[in-house]
C-alpha cells in the first residue's frame, strides 16, 4: 500500500509544526476535514501552514523525499543538478524543477534512467538559499526523457 505521508510547515514560526504525519491509520478525513486532524497537534489556525506531501521515493541515503524539498541529481556521468520538488496539480505528478543563475527553470519528471541518484539537501522552507543550480550558468543542452519511476 501507498504511504501517505505529509509534514505541515508553519510559516509565523519558521519551523516545522509537524515533521511528519501519516493520515491513513493515524486519522479518519470523514467528518471535520484538515483542522480537525490538526487540533490534536495543537494546530488551530490553518492559514500559517503549508502541507507538504511524500512523493514516494526515497534518497540515496533512505531520507522521504517530500514537497518542496531540495535535491542534488546525480546524473549518470557523475555532475549534479540542484532541483526543488513541486506538485503539478492539473496532471497530479511530482517534478523536479532546476533553477539556473541566466536560463530561469527547466522542468523534468522523475525518470529512473535519467538520474543515478538523488540526494536531498534541504527544503525550500529553511534553506531556501540551497536551490540555484550554482554548477550552471545556463540549463545544459539536450533533451530530457526516460521511463518514469513507478511511485
Amino acid at each position: 500500500m501507498r504511504q501517505l505521508l505529509f509534514r505541515v510547515w508553519d510559516t509565523k514560526k519558521k519551523e516545522w509544526a509537524i515533521p511528519e504525519m501519516n493520515f491513513i491509520g493515524e486519522f479518519s478525513v470523514i467528518g471535520g476535514g484538515l483542522s480537525s486532524m490538526l487540533r490534536p497537534y495543537g494546530i488551530m489556525d490553518l492559514n500559517d501552514l503549508v502541507v507538504s506531501q511524500y512523493i514516494g521515493i526515497d534518497d540515496c541515503k533512505k531520507k522521504k523525499i517530500f514537497e518542496g524539498d531540495i535535491l542534488d541529481v546525480i546524473l549518470h556521468d557523475g555532475t549534479k543538478e540542484r532541483c526543488t520538488v513541486k506538485y503539478d496539480e492539473p496532471n497530479a505528478l511530482f517534478y523536479m524543477e532546476h533553477l539556473y543563475e541566466t536560463d530561469g527553470t527547466q522542468q523534468s519528471g522523475f525518470y529512473e534512467d535519467w538520474f543515478a541518484d538523488l540526494k536531498v539537501v534541504g527544503n525550500i522552507f529553511d534553506s531556501p538559499k540551497r536551490v540555484i543550480n550554482k554548477n550552471y550558468k545556463s540549463a545544459p543542452k539536450g533533451e530530457r526523457h526516460g521511463k518514469r519511476v513507478s511511485v
